[in-house]
């Protein structure tokens, strides 16, 4: 095993010189410095089982460098963004692999609306001219799927690394767990005030909103044809596993 800890690293060279029968790797860095990343140099290492490589050191092309690595059974990257669609296909084919813990995103939920569905009130409903999306003012921290290097859909991605890695049986800690239970309670937050403001104002043109901005990824299926504006009650529905609620409408 080499545990390596240094600030602002270039581990390069010595990776280029290291023994390639090596099985476990540690590649640090010290007091919040960036170093060089590391990435072809890793192909050498066709034994590795265990390789951990800190925030900064690793490119957002790494899981192609680790294919060889057949016998990995442990990966462990710090902050950073890393192709999710590229782990994916490393859970996939590297049967090995049992433990991935990704620190690659962060956030927190902040306030939420919530509604007394038998008073017809709610409480913290976002201003009237609040925007949806990336303008949306608020005291939550979303995870940085937006900028996560070329991928379009990196939230989307990272939701799918979840399922694949549970299907494979691999455990998957770090941030990246957080990061999307923030996104989809921000998806969701979002469809339960556009649904609370369909049924305060008596128009669906909230909800056509948020499916407009391609928001719509929590919005409850409706049949707006059979739908009367003038008439529509709210529902609640508990969602035990989130421990919160999403509501929908009817007449």
């Amino acid at each position: 095993m080499l545990s390596l800890d240094y600030t602002a690293p270039n581990y390069t060279p010595l990776l280029e010189i290291l023994s390639p029968s090596l099985t476990h790797l540690e590649l640090n860095i010290k007091n919040n410095h960036e170093g060089n990343p590391c990435g072809q140099e890793l192909l050498r290492f066709v034994h590795l089982q265990r390789l951990s490589i800190g925030s900064s050191l690793f490119p957002y092309d790494l899981p192609k460098y680790l294919k060889s690595s057949l016998g990995l059974e442990s990966l462990t990257l710090g902050e950073g963004h890393v192709s999710v669609d590229g782990l994916i296909q490393l859970i996939r084919e590297l049967p090995s692999l049992g433990y991935l813990k990704l620190d690659s995103f962060s956030g927190f939920i902040g306030s939420r609306l919530e509604v007394d569905v038998t008073r017809c009130q709610a409480s913290g409903l976002l201003a009237a001219d609040e925007r949806f999306g990336d303008d949306w003012d608020s005291d939550w921290d979303l995870p940085s799927f937006s900028n996560a290097g070329v991928e379009a859909n990196a939230f989307e991605s990272a939701r799918e690394m979840l399922r694949v890695a549970e299907e494979a049986g691999v455990r998957v800690e770090g941030s990246i767990v957080e990061a999307v239970r923030v996104m989809e309670a921000y998806y969701l937050e979002l469809a339960n005030v556009a649904i609370y403001r369909c049924f305060r104002d008596k128009t669906l043109d909230h909800y056509l909103e948020v499916r407009t901005h391609n928001l719509d990824d929590r919005l409850p299926s409706l049949d707006l044809d059979s739908l009367d504006p003038t008439r529509l009650k709210i529902r609640k529905i508990d969602l035990e596993e989130e421990g919160w609620f999403a509501l929908t409408l009817e007449n």
